[in-house]
């Protein structure tokens, strides 16, 4: 007796687990593979892992079509060839996103972060349209940028400065009127503003001093147009053709702050 109970119930367990498989299988066949993300050959001209950089730069873009577009539209598809996505303008070689030109285009959404990973960008155009929202810091570096006519505030409010020499990283600061973002994994100071000495003894507006502590570089921003004046590279990381990298990290962070600096509005 008591070993057919056992058969029956060792029956009954071997019968739960068919079906039980039987389930799983038939839940995994039903809903087959999960989809693909990203965008496809199709849209890049070729394999993703023969153009990463550039397959980055087009999921960025796809992450941000519905958040940017709000109400309006754009034609950006992941099957659709980046070069015929609306405002968008691929270019170099290895090829990559360099130009996003938005302006008028019935967008109601926000601007999105993942705009700033588009990190080949020369040019970006947003005017005309209703967004909302703020305006990431990092966005400011790009090149050639209308996004004082978008209407929007920064995201985070820049931090005020003084030029007292004490180092400071990543962020967006505020010093006498001009604003500048600092890239991630950088770190200046500014000792000074400089009232006197003009590069050839010319004359100009007072200065902004910003040096680059690993580097002891520096490069200057005037105080009434925020554009950059000059830099100086140090003679002692170009002395060698080894130091190349080195003169083009900092020629790049110079190039970063110029790009973000502009004159704004003091309201603390």
């Amino acid at each position: 007796m008591r070993a057919r109970d056992a058969w029956l119930r060792q029956g009954a367990l071997l019968g739960s687990a068919c079906v039980l498989m039987l389930a799983v299988g038939f839940a995994a066949s039903a809903t087959g593979p999960a989809p693909a993300t990203g965008c496809t050959e199709a849209a890049l001209g070729g394999a993703r892992a023969e153009h990463a950089a550039l397959a980055a730069d087009c999921d960025a873009l796809l992450a941000s079509r519905a958040a940017l577009a709000g109400a309006g539209a754009l034609n950006w598809s992941a099957g659709a060839p980046l070069a015929e996505w609306d405002g968008v303008t691929v270019s170099g070689e290895p090829p990559r996103v360099i130009g996003l030109d938005l302006r008028a285009r019935g967008l109601t959404g926000a601007i999105p972060l993942q705009l700033a990973d588009l990190t080949a960008l020369e040019s970006l155009a947003l005017s005309g349209n209703m967004l909302t929202g703020c305006i990431p810091n990092a966005l400011w570096s790009v090149a050639d940028k209308d996004l004082p006519d978008v209407g929007l505030a920064d995201c985070n409010p820049p931090v005020s400065i003084a030029p007292n020499g004490a180092p400071f990283g990543p962020g967006t600061y505020r010093i006498e009127g001009v604003t500048f973002n600092v890239p991630v994994g950088a770190h200046v100071s500014i000792p000074w503003i400089e009232t006197q000495l003009c590069p050839e003894e010319t004359p100009c507006n007072p200065l902004i001093i910003i040096d680059d502590e690993s580097s002891g570089s520096w490069m200057a921003l005037d105080t009434k147009t925020g554009a950059e004046n000059y830099r100086i590279i140090q003679s002692q990381i170009g002395a060698s053709e080894q130091n190349s990298s080195k003169v083009s990290a900092v020629n790049s962070l110079f190039d970063h702050i110029a790009n973000s600096a502009r004159l704004t509005i003091r309201v603390d």
